[in-house]
């Protein structure tokens, strides 16, 4: 039976809170295919639709009544991190079959999380996650099978919420050395990266410690939270990968594939290799970097030492990926 509203709705997302109320986007046909999600919405807005002076906006009590609408694809695996590890490269790589449906860091889902957290209304929040989350699922051309989730690096730290969510669903998650990702994030600062960018309470620090000002420092510190908070969840959750960006991304994808029970067929399998060739968030790049031999200095050796007691629960990669459709 045709649903005239449902057909309007799945065109459109909530992208953006402004002063509780939710601002909605038009994407017509557009793919969720870039490295990060901002960049789709980059393009979205573009469209004269969302070029006119009227913004279309409503309450998020609203946006969870017509997401009761959407017929959305599921959800078959949230992807962790500890940013800089590979894992915009495996949502890439899930990207690639049409049949997917690969959100990467998509800032909707992030400002909820953290009003819920700032308010402390993890319950209203997660509800509203929920909903928002059927219109970045909405099946939008028929095909659409699944949903894969990327999150934000600091989302390790609303594992117990996301779990909540989700009880059955499977978790990835991607860890790599500290000082790797330090490098990185010098070139590249993200917004965890950055003292004060995102909440200070969030990863357990007091805002007025001063020293935080140093951003190799600060990094240094988020990631040693993020390290503890994998071995708190892999100490009680059996429905967990932990893999290693060390590893090699074309194995981390095999190892995922099996995990999760994920099937492809030869041709789009060599695709996907292909892609693990390249730069995840310049994917006509092919990447290369050196490897470090500086001298790990001090404040990172905390961090280290997490790193290196996590990667010593790595299980070695034996699965392989299933072929078929």
């Amino acid at each position: 039976m045709n649903n005239p509203v449902a057909d309007i709705l799945k065109n459109w997302i909530p992208y953006k809170l402004e002063e509780g109320q939710c601002r909605w986007l038009y994407t017509a046909d557009t793919r969720f295919t870039h490295p990060f999600f901002d960049e789709t919405i980059g393009i979205c807005r573009i469209d004269p639709i969302n070029r006119h002076s009227r913004r279309p906006t409503s309450d998020l009590e609203i946006m969870k009544e017509w997401s009761e609408q959407i017929d959305a694809a599921p959800v078959k695996a949230l992807i962790f991190h500890v940013s800089r590890c590979g894992s915009t490269l495996l949502s890439q790589q899930l990207a690639l079959d049409e049949n997917n449906i690969a959100l990467s860091e998509v800032p909707f889902l992030d400002e909820l999380l953290r009003q819920g957290f700032r308010n402390k209304e993890e319950k209203k929040a997660g509800d509203y996650f929920k909903a928002a989350l059927r219109f970045y699922s909405a099946r939008r051309n028929g095909s659409e099978k699944a949903v894969y989730i990327k999150t934000d690096s600091w989302h390790l730290h609303f594992y117990a919420q996301l779990r909540e969510l989700f009880p059955d669903l499977p978790f990835i998650i991607l860890i790599r050395r500290p000082d790797e990702i330090i490098r990185s994030q010098r070139k590249m600062p993200g917004m965890q990266s950055v003292p004060g960018m995102i909440e200070p309470e969030l990863f357990g620090f007091n805002p007025n410690e001063l020293y935080f000002a140093e951003h190799d420092k600060h990094m240094a510190e988020v990631l040693a939270t993020y390290y503890k908070a994998i071995q708190n969840i892999i100490a009680i959750d059996n429905n967990v990968l932990l893999c290693n960006y060390a590893e090699g991304m074309n194995n981390v994808f095999e190892k995922m594939a099996g995990f999760i029970g994920l099937n492809t067929d030869h041709d789009r399998l060599e695709k996907i290799k292909d892609r693990g060739n390249f730069h995840a968030k310049k994917p006509g790049e092919k990447f290369e970097e050196p490897p470090l031999n500086e001298e790990l200095p001090d404040f990172l050796k905390k961090a280290m030492k997490l790193y290196e007691e996590l990667a010593s629960n790595i299980r070695p990669h034996s699965e392989k990926i299933g072929i078929g459709l």
